[in-house]
Order: C-alpha cells, then structure tokens, then sequence
C-alpha cells in the first residue's frame, strides 16, 4: 500500500457540497435515501431472469416421475420472487 496523496486526504476533509458528483443519483458524503435507492434500482437493466433460467426449467423437470423437486427455502431480498430449490 501506497502514501494516500495530497488529493484523497483534502477529499475526505471537504464538505459534501465540495466535492465533485461523479454520480447521478444522491449526494456526495450523505447515505442514499428510499427514494434515491429507488431511483437507482429503476435505472438497471434485467440481464437475466430467474423465472426463464431456473423456474422454468424446473417446471419441466417436476413433470419427470423419477425426480422429486422440493422447495427448500427462498432469498430474503424477494421470497415471492426468488424460491430456492433442491
């Protein structure tokens, strides 16, 4: 690890309004707030979707006899949205 430059300590003592916004959303130095959470997770993209590359699948293999899909638990971000199975 380095000496932290002249630059990175001036940035920590300045007051949040002094110091650059290089991001769209919040202020720089204060915690998001909901709305600005919000904000940011309406602006991001699904790359990828459970439902298509899990669930579905698993529908198919819960139609096979000789397996036994059973629900064992769910991601707490979305329960609804996110079953765990085995």
């Amino acid at each position: 690890m380095g000496c932290p430059d002249a630059s990175s300590a001036e940035a920590a003592a300045a007051e949040p309004e002094d110091i650059p916004r290089f991001y769209p959303i919040g202020t720089p130095g204060k915690p998001w707030s909901d709305d600005e959470r919000n904000q940011w997770k309406e602006s991001r993209k699904n790359h990828r979707s459970y439902k298509e590359e899990v669930l579905d699948k698993l529908d198919k293999l819960k139609s096979n006899d000789a397996l036994e899909v059973v629900q064992y638990g769910a991601l707490s971000h979305n329960p609804q949205r996110y079953p765990l199975f085995a």
